[in-house]
């Protein structure tokens, strides 16, 4: 019975591994005048092909999750993709016509309100940076 009970719980665990969805915080991590960090999200065989692209989806969360970008961060996987992504109910794919897709998710925190000029400057920094 001991053996089935460990045998059981290393199933759970690789099931688990195998199919857990995360965010990697990048704190401190300035990609406009006002935005000191933020989670991204990278799909499955990502770094499988290195000439392989990805559509972008940037989360902006709303004024109540501005934050410093370090301590606060976490505040941003409350709604949105980020917070499917947290709780595991983010597709690992998405099937339109046939094709399918897997998307980079970038979820940054502001200090304050962004206007266009700064998330230009946030998308430059993830093109520049990810395989978009």
């Amino acid at each position: 019975m001991k053996k089935l009970y460990i045998a059981v719980i290393c199933l759970l665990i690789a099931y688990c591994q195998g199919n857990a969805q995360t965010h990697t915080a990048r704190a401190v991590v300035v990609t406009c005048p006002i935005s000191n960090g933020y989670y991204e999200f990278l799909p499955q065989g990502y770094y499988d092909n290195p000439t392989e692209k990805f559509p972008l989806i940037v989360f902006i969360s709303g004024i109540g999750q501005l934050g410093n970008g370090t301590t606060d961060l976490n505040s941003v996987l409350s709604h949105g993709p980020a917070n499917l992504i947290t709780v595991g109910q983010w597709p690992l794919k998405f099937t339109v016509n046939v094709q399918d897709f897997k998307f980079i998710v970038i979820t940054p925190q502001f200090t304050i309100n962004p206007w266009s000029g700064h998330v230009n400057t946030m998308l430059d920094y993830i093109i520049a940076n990810y395989k978009v």
